[in-house]
């Protein structure tokens, strides 16, 4: 199986100010899928007939509400899993095959351990919904910089633990290589012996968060140590500087060998 190039329309194409428009052009730059982040403020039929129309997947949006709970606080719960219901739902009406689930932030008055397992009994719950629905959740570790101090899940071995306790085929990590650079990780790090749970990887570059190819990363490298034996498909999360296509026509071949399919 070939890993597809998924553009985060977002970001880019984002000088078309019509939404739907922007996924024919994802297509033509040679993407394979596409994602998004909030739904609610979306047309999904339109999303989805124009998907079908340029031959392209939806590939995954975000859990709403988004960004807004703090998941380790008991509290939040019933309000995430109702709002993760829904969302489901808007990922069945897109075709959608992910959702995108953020941690939110610490609390500095309670012990790790007792947040971490908040954590892991609400993505217990919420995989049994994503069943339902035929989804996958996936759960995105954020770096602190950027104004996300505090921000609880950033390191990438605690999520990889935290996923393999929920032990449910319905939730796998989200992997953004921009997130794991800007918080000091090694390439490869907290995914030994653990690929299996990778469901999601998102690419940009540091610093600046443009694409791959802009900063001193060595993505050739980056994709060796990622990619082998994934599949899945591969996002483009970037602020764009050059048209996406370029980027697409150059990160392809690095990736097939990756994969070792390059031809």
């Amino acid at each position: 199986m070939t890993i597809g190039l998924s553009a985060c329309i977002e970001l880019l194409f984002a000088d078309e100010p019509d939404f739907v428009r922007r996924i024919a052009r994802a297509a033509a730059a040679g993407f394979d899928g596409i994602e998004f982040w909030r739904w609610s403020d979306k047309d999904l039929d339109a999303v989805r007939r124009e998907a079908e129309r340029a031959a392209v997947g939806v590939v995954a949006l975000c859990a709403e509400p988004f960004g807004e709970l703090d998941l380790v606080d008991p509290g939040t719960h019933g309000a995430f899993l109702a709002g993760f219901e829904r969302s489901c739902r808007a990922a069945n009406r897109v075709g959608a095959r992910n959702v995108v689930v953020l941690a939110g932030y610490a609390d500095p008055e309670r012990a790790r351990e007792s947040q971490r397992e908040s954590l892991r009994e609400v993505l217990q719950a919420a995989a049994a919904i994503a069943e339902r629905h035929r989804v996958t959740l996936l759960l995105e570790p954020l770096s602190e910089a950027d104004g996300r101090s505090g921000y609880f899940l950033h390191d990438t071995e605690e999520a990889m633990g935290i996923i393999a306790a929920v032990a449910r085929p319905q939730v796998r990590l989200l992997y953004d290589r921009y997130h794991t650079l800007r918080s000091g990780e090694a390439t490869g790090y907290g995914l030994q012996h653990r690929r299996h749970l990778l469901g999601h990887v998102h690419l940009a570059d540091v610093p600046g968060r443009h694409e791959p190819g802009t900063g001193p990363t060595d993505w050739r490298a980056e994709l060796a140590s990622l990619l082998g034996g994934y599949q899945g498909f591969v996002g483009l999360e970037y602020l764009p500087t050059t048209d996406p296509a370029t980027v697409v026509d150059r990160l392809r071949p690095l990736i097939d060998a990756a994969q070792g399919t390059s031809s």
